[in-house]
């Protein structure tokens, strides 16, 4: 009887262990999408800041979004 309890409990251990794995997984897979999108974001602002000549005070805000978004993802 008691290694019925025991093989019951290892069971119910190895099905924690799969589904915190496969939660791991797909948060690993959620953040490599975030980032992702973050730096295909990062690219294009930086597209659009060289394709057109901004004013100073332009510059600086755009600027000031993309150091927001830096410190976001640091943040992850």
């Amino acid at each position: 009887m008691k290694l019925y309890g025991t093989l019951k409990k290892d069971k119910r251990a190895e099905s924690n262990v799969q589904k915190a794995s496969v939660d791991a997984a797909r948060t690993t897979q959620q953040l490599e999408e975030v980032i992702d999108n973050f730096q295909l974001q990062k690219i294009k602002d930086i597209q659009i800041t060289k394709k057109f000549p901004v004013e100073t005070g332009e510059k600086r805000e755009t600027a000031v979004k993309q150091e927001s978004r830096l410190q976001s993802f640091r943040n992850l």
